[in-house]
């Protein structure tokens, strides 16, 4: 499944109330833990059993009000979302962390 692009606040809001499972990665380009877990999160995002899930990614540099309406204080931060409500958040390139989140959605 592609990874969707969100740079405001409004698309944000959107795009969580009207999918149920969503999983973010909140990056900046010159995060050097980001630009080393953003593959293994769109290769998470590709497999097959995780279909029923949306993922999204958000560049904080360019989405600065949505990054501080997410309250994100250091990247990469990965926030996972149930039914528009907030689940589950943490900060660090770790993709275990990343892979549980994911199943805590299943």
């Amino acid at each position: 499944m592609p990874i969707t692009s969100i740079l405001t606040l409004e698309q944000f809001k959107e795009f969580v109330e009207h999918h149920p499972k969503v999983v973010i990665d909140c990056f900046a380009q010159w995060c050097g833990p980001c630009k080393r877990i953003s593959p293994i999160f769109h290769s998470l995002a590709e497999k097959p059993e995780y279909s029923t899930i949306d993922f999204v990614q958000i560049d904080v540099d360019e989405a600065d009000d949505l990054a501080e309406y997410l309250e994100i204080a250091a990247m990469p931060t990965f926030i996972s979302y149930l039914n528009g409500e907030k689940k589950e958040s943490f900060t660090g390139a770790s993709e275990r962390r990343i892979e549980l989140m994911i199943k805590s959605l299943l």
